[in-house]
């Protein structure tokens, strides 16, 4: 499964150190770090279609601890700073329902599960999953959609 923009394909803004090359669509992505308080880092890739629509694909990974505190930041870092709508993706270090909470502001962000089968992507150490950490968000709206490529059972 992946995420694709209705109005493929997209081009890269944006200026940054690193940058990605995408085997879906053509071009370069420009990621642009932004750091948390504790030096954690998420990545921001920001889009935009050939008609002009904009949108950001935002990368995190949030401590188990202190998630709430680097939601905020990211709020402030990236939400007001970066066009939406948005991709939002990484490992969350929380359940869905934590992270619905967090979420519970932007009432547009949705839950894509893409997973067959058992969810946990956690393991503890007996090497036993426990919860599912790492998520994908997306914003609804009409811009993205999900494909799914090949039989989802595999």
């Amino acid at each position: 499964m992946f995420l694709a923009s209705k109005s493929e394909p997209v081009n890269a803004h944006s200026a940054g150190a690193m940058t990605l090359m995408s085997k879906t669509w053509a071009g370069k992505y420009d990621i642009v770090p932004v750091s948390f308080d504790n030096g954690k880092k998420c990545q921001v890739i920001n889009c935009e279609t050939n008609d002009g629509k904009r949108f950001s694909i935002v990368n995190v990974h949030l401590d188990y601890n202190v998630k709430g505190k680097q939601f905020a930041q990211l709020e402030e870092l990236v939400f007001r700073q970066f066009a939406g709508p948005y991709i939002v993706l990484g490992d969350m270090n929380a359940t869905r329902h934590e992270m619905e909470k967090l979420f519970k502001k932007h009432t547009t962000i949705k839950f894509v599960n893409a997973i067959q089968g058992d969810p946990n992507t956690y393991f503890s150490e007996d090497g036993r999953g426990t919860r599912q950490c790492d998520h994908i968000w997306i914003e609804e709206g009409g811009m993205f959609e999900t494909i799914w490529i090949g039989s989802h059972t595999d």
